[in-house]
């Protein structure tokens, strides 16, 4: 499987220096996928030993469940959209820069 190019790869840092839970929101990040789809607001996650992990956007229902708004159904598509973010999110500091 060939991987589709990302472009116009758009990052925020979050600025707000609490959270809560394991894993703390880091960023956000919109893009365009291989010319024909844009992904808006997938959420990069930073955990306590500062791993950086990515979410595909969600929406919350009523009654406060997730759901998914686009997710790959491949595994290795996935990983390959995974490590191309956050390749992105790697030198970025939130407290320091902003994009």
């Amino acid at each position: 499987m060939n991987f589709p190019e990302l472009s116009e790869i758009e990052i925020r840092l979050n600025t707000e220096t609490t959270g809560t839970g394991k894993d703390r929101i880091f960023g956000w990040v919109s893009f365009i996928l291989g010319g024909v789809l844009k992904v808006t607001d997938a959420v990069i996650l930073r955990d306590c030993n500062g791993s950086l992990s990515f979410r595909w956007p969600q929406i919350r229902s009523r009654t406060g469940r997730r759901s998914s708004v686009v997710f790959p159904i491949s595994k290795s598509f996935a990983q390959e959209v995974e490590k191309a973010v956050l390749g992105r999110f790697t030198n970025l500091s939130p407290v320091t820069e902003s994009m």
